[in-house]
């Protein structure tokens, strides 16, 4: 079964540089700091990839780089592992890994899960002490107008471009045969 290329950010210790897995293929950036301006600069990855580790942060803070890098919120167990240990788990597990995030109704995009994060974080310390509690669990829960089911993919309403990436993510994942 076909997986459609995933977008990661892994670590050179040695070089201290980041590698980024794009369309396939191993992507050296020149510097260790995720933005466009060093993804314009990029060069192809030539070295051993054993010596690539997953990074922990697959957030890109970069608007205009995001928008090109779909980086995925990878289990938390994955980050650190080699680059060929990824490889193999995104071969084996990648595709049902997606698929039961997206049937759950929740993001799988690193962008969504920091911005979810920032939301949650912002409406406890903006409440008071007292709907505190109440207001992290309601911002925690999806109301049902907003969960993915399998027949009807969510489409962006807001114009934000990564309601739009899930959307095209979504798509792609629940209509693979």
């Amino acid at each position: 079964m076909p997986l459609r290329p995933i977008d990661a950010v892994f670590v050179h210790p040695e070089r201290r540089c980041y590698v980024i897995y794009h369309g396939g293929e191993l992507w050296q950036l020149t510097r260790m700091k995720l933005d466009d301006a060093s993804w314009w600069r990029r060069q192809p990855y030539r070295g051993d990839v054993s010596a690539l580790y997953l990074s922990q942060r697959q957030y890109i803070d970069d608007f205009d780089l995001a928008t090109k890098l779909r980086t995925l919120d990878l289990p938390k167990n994955l980050h650190g592992i080699s680059f060929p240990k990824f490889e193999d788990w995104w071969l084996t597990h990648g595709f049902d890994w997606l698929k039961d995030i997206i049937i759950k109704g929740d993001s799988p995009l690193a962008a969504h899960s920091v911005e979810a994060k920032e939301k949650v974080s912002s409406a406890t310390v903006n409440q008071p002490l007292s709907s505190t509690a109440s207001s992290a669990n309601n911002a925690n829960s999806k109301p049902n107008d907003t969960q993915v089911s399998p027949s009807k993919p969510a489409r962006s309403s807001s114009g934000n471009i990564f309601d739009d990436m899930l959307a095209e993510l979504v798509d792609e994942v629940l209509n693979t045969p």
